[in-house]
């Protein structure tokens, strides 16, 4: 199989695979909407989930082996437009043990039970009443505790040694460009809840201080933080300091969660304090201490760029800034191409729809790299 196939192909390829090899198989849905939902598959015994392990192991997918390896096989597929996760599950697992054997739904459902209808049930008592259904329970106690704790322990020690899976995303953007939106899609499309990709949690920008407005009306209604004249040389140092500090000691916590895989996001960056200095009051001589400051930053792994029309930007942000200093910024936020960066402009005059499909295609591109 290629790996030019698209997710729905693949889908069709494996159901095929199943069937020729007389595997018995029972899908929670089918004709499922690949951007909405990933799939669960039960199968009947541990010798059926080993021949999709080494059917799968031929593919040129990407994948992702998790949790208990003789019940159940999660990986993950991807195309040029979208990521998909494949569950596949020996019975009903939960934390708590297994709570149906694969038999189990089989013959139920053979017996004239829904299967679907059956599946769906035990999955919400398991979630909503604990362990009440689990048949096979795994007894909690210290030495399992200590068994999760020092099995996570060490996952976590071996993600050091080995290439980060993580990724850091940076929006920059005038105020309406669209980041909000931008940000609210990615966090609703990649959610850690939907297991459609390898990065499990989504941070947002560093906070080891809190960087309070310039202004104390800066969030009253009608004030223009452009309008406030630039600090002197001393205080527009101090402010650069102060955020370049702020980046610094949250690389830390940066490096461990890119090994771990998770994802962050900055919707502001150390990068607004060059393109947009006026708004953060800084002058010329601020202006080149933070892109000399900028050289000991670690570069982010995606740098999106929204831009806009400024007649759009004034119609989103009525009244905050001037036409004239909208078309400004616009053109610095389009200008800035930091070197060794990978830089995406996107440009966000209407459609919602045409955003959405840039930024999966953004972040997939980086994700299956």
């Amino acid at each position: 199989m290629g790996i030019s196939l698209t997710i729905e192909q693949f889908y069709s390829e494996l159901k095929q695979f199943m069937e020729e090899n007389q595997t018995p198989y029972k899908l929670l849905d089918d004709g499922l909407d690949f951007s909405k939902s990933d799939v669960d598959i039960l199968l009947k015994c541990e010798d059926d989930l080993k021949k999709i392990k080494a059917y799968i192991k031929t593919c040129k997918i990407k994948t992702l082996i998790k949790i208990n390896k003789k019940k159940q096989f999660y990986f993950i597929v991807s195309d040029a437009k979208k990521i998909h996760a494949f569950d596949f599950m020996v019975g009903l697992l939960s934390t708590s043990g297994e709570i149906c054997n694969g038999n189990y739904f089989f013959q139920s459902s053979e017996g004239g039970v829904n299967f679907i209808e059956n599946y769906k049930f035990l999955k919400n008592s398991a979630k909503n009443k604990g362990n009440f259904y689990v048949v096979k329970e795994v007894s909690p106690g210290f030495l399992l505790n200590a068994s999760v704790f020092l099995k996570k322990l060490t996952r976590n020690i071996n993600n050091l040694f080995k290439k980060p899976t993580g990724l850091s995303v940076v929006l920059l953007g005038a105020d309406g460009s669209g980041k909000s939106t931008a940000l609210n899609y990615i966090k609703e499309q990649f959610s850690e809840k939907r297991k459609l990709f390898p990065l499990k949690r989504i941070y947002f920008k560093p906070t080891v201080f809190k960087i309070k407005p310039d202004n104390k009306n800066s969030l009253q209604k009608g004030h223009i933080p452009h309008n406030a004249s630039s600090y002197p040389s001393i205080l527009s140092l101090a402010k650069v300091l102060y955020v370049f500090l702020n980046y610094i000691l949250y690389l830390p916590m940066l490096y461990v969660r890119k090994k771990n895989g998770h994802l962050i996001l900055f919707d502001r960056h150390f990068y607004d304090l060059i393109i947009d200095s006026k708004r953060h009051r800084i002058n010329e001589k601020g202006v080149y201490w933070a892109k000399f400051l900028t050289k000991f930053l670690p570069k982010p792994d995606v740098l999106i760029i929204l831009s806009c029309e400024p007649e759009q930007l004034s119609k989103r942000k009525p009244g905050e800034v001037p036409i004239e200093l909208l078309h400004q910024l616009n053109n610095a936020y389009q200008a800035f191409k930091p070197s060794k960066v990978n830089t995406y402009q996107i440009i966000n005059n209407n459609s919602v729809e045409y955003l959405h499909e840039q930024l999966s295609a953004i972040l997939i591109t980086n994700i299956i790299k």
